[in-house]
């Protein structure tokens, strides 16, 4: 009897457990990777942009207050630079062709940027069948990095004599080689989930990170001299004793003199991605 009433007791809890268990899923956890698609101010030129891609990877934590709200946390990388091709057609185009360009050897040849971010904020999930559609909104901070693009200009006669470096970075009251620091941001996007079993999950996201701040840069144009340099000394050797390679000396350039400084305004532009992502609710 008393095993009988154990039985059924078990029994009426599993059944209940199994029930307030499967009402819904209260966690999520979602892993994405992706790409970003975005735009790149030319500092110099005021108000030109040039075309910048890269990659997105993130990971989020979702918990679920009732079946459709929810708060999340999200961490993520993001990357885009605008390729060097492109950056410097761009720049010949707007000098009417009247100039080439060339990156330094030692880089980087163009802009680009890097970001590490952690958001939380609100989620709410609609269901039909096996699709979820959330959309979500939250604000948070990122580690911002920005390469200063470096490059040289040459006329397209091909005087070589009037080769002038550009260097671009930003300008805080002085000239600063590098730009790194933390900025606050928002968080907006949308996933599509269907799930693939009881627990599993594929989807898609569609994210835009918003940067609540902007900067100022500095163009800075010197003359440059002829300067060879030997690079690699080990590399030199070997070549000239196996193969007969007269490598010892390798085309380089210095900046001289400074002939012109421009102050530009940058705006730090928002980031759209596309995600696809794998998940676990439980």
């Amino acid at each position: 009897m008393k095993r009988s009433l154990l039985v059924a007791l078990l029994s009426v809890m599993t059944v209940a457990a199994g029930a307030q268990k499967h009402e819904f899923s209260r966690n999520a956890i979602d892993i994405g990777m992706g790409a970003t698609f975005s735009y790149i101010d030319m500092p110099e030129y005021m108000g030109k942009k040039a075309f910048a891609t890269g990659a997105d990877f993130g990971m989020r934590y979702s918990r679920y207050f009732t079946k459709e709200w929810g708060a999340f946390l999200q961490g993520e990388i993001k990357g885009n630079s605008s390729p060097s091709a492109l950056y410097f057609n761009k720049l010949e185009t707007l000098e009417n062709n009247q100039y080439t360009y060339e990156g330094f050897k030692t880089g980087p040849e163009s802009p680009g940027r890097l970001f590490y971010g952690i958001f939380a904020g609100g989620v709410y999930k609609y269901d039909i069948g096996r699709w979820s559609f959330i959309p979500r909104v939250g604000l948070g901070v990122t580690e911002y990095h920005s390469k200063n693009n470096r490059y040289y200009r040459i006329p397209a006669n091909g005087e070589e004599n009037k080769r002038q470096a550009v260097i671009v970075g930003r300008y805080d009251g002085e000239y600063v080689s590098s730009d790194s620091r933390v900025l606050p941001a928002i968080k907006a996007g949308m996933q599509f989930k269907y799930a693939v079993g009881e627990h599993f999950n594929i989807g898609a996201d569609l994210d835009l990170t918003m940067f609540m701040s902007n900067s100022e840069c500095a163009v800075r144009t010197y003359n440059t001299s002829y300067d060879p340099v030997i690079k690699d000394i080990a590399s030199v050797i070997i070549n000239m004793l196996l193969f007969m390679i007269p490598s010892a000396v390798i085309e380089d350039y210095k900046s001289t003199d400074l002939v012109n400084e421009i102050h530009s305004h940058k705006i730090i532009p928002p980031v759209p991605s596309v995600q696809f992502s794998i998940g676990w609710d439980f």
